[in-house]
């Protein structure tokens, strides 16, 4: 009988700690239950495509990468972001095992961490922690993208106080300020960064007010301004269309004015945004 698998995807150290003999593997493998990636790592066929990625090039997902796997939410970024050990071996291409990473690849790699333990072979895992992966997040992403990746973790109670508190405590001193911004109760990444646009710009903006016989509104902005971000890429339906409506005219019988904009509008087309948004109040003065 079979031990248990240390997990999807493993060394080969992690398999002979569990209890796998070498024969045992070899057998696996050419029954179709486990694969190589890449040499020394061992998958089962369904493991999750961009940890297995990351594992050929070298190293464990990170950064954005590590947090769609998380289930936090991630700005458009189709790069592969890869940690790597100190003394990483080659790197190889992502998608075609044994040939070297070409430069032209679309992998961030990221080399050091504040907030974990650099990987051996008996404590590796495929996917960096939660931490580790804001973190990384935090060097290669603007700061309103980090900043609604952080919050979005906060919401879904992935993220701790006490971590956050860790995080800005060991994050890199240049994106301790950043930190400051972050806000738990946002109920999107699009809500995220235009709440931080808004206030880089000057204007005062009090996230998720509640209105009677309305509910919660996302944004408050200049105190006479109702902006609601639409989170996801596509439309609403039929029954949200009309209760938005409904919500809109209570709104405006309590003298504000509602301005809407969807997630590809503030992600492709952030200057309109503001535009419409600095028109609404100048009209509303």
């Amino acid at each position: 009988m079979l031990p248990p698998l240390p997990g999807r995807i493993f060394t080969h150290q992690q398999a002979h700690a569990a209890g796998f003999t070498m024969r045992q593997l070899t057998d696996e493998v050419r029954a179709g239950n486990l694969y190589r990636p890449r040499r020394g790592f061992y998958a089962v066929p369904d493991a999750p495509a961009d940890l297995v990625r990351a594992v050929r090039v070298g190293g464990s997902a990170t950064g954005p990468t590590a947090l769609r796997t998380l289930g936090v939410w991630t700005a458009p970024d189709d790069r592969l972001h890869v940690r790597l050990p100190p003394h990483a071996g080659r790197r190889h291409h992502p998608d075609h095992p044994g040939r070297e990473l070409p430069t032209s690849a679309a992998v961030c790699l990221h080399w050091t961490s504040r907030l974990s333990e650099e990987p051996t072979p008996l404590t590796f895992t495929p996917c960096e922690p939660l931490l580790t992966a804001l973190e990384h997040a935090l060097d290669c992403w603007p700061a309103e993208f980090a900043i609604a990746a952080i919050d979005s973790a906060l919401h879904l109670d992935l993220l701790s106080p006490s971590a956050l508190r860790r995080l800005r405590r060991e994050v890199a001193p240049r994106h301790r300020a950043v930190l400051n911004e972050v806000d738990g109760r946002a109920e999107s990444g699009t809500e995220s960064i235009t709440r931080v646009r808004l206030r880089r710009s000057g204007l005062h903006v009090e996230p998720l007010v509640r209105f009677r016989r309305v509910g919660k509104v996302d944004l408050v902005v200049e105190g006479r301004l109702v902006v609601e971000v639409d989170g996801r890429e596509f439309h609403t339906t039929e029954d949200r269309f009309e209760e938005d409506r409904r919500r809109d005219a209570q709104l405006a019988a309590l003298g504000y004015r509602v301005l809407r904009c969807s997630y590809r509008q503030v992600l492709y087309d952030w200057p309109s945004v503001e535009r419409a948004i600095r028109a609404a109040l100048a009209d509303a003065a």
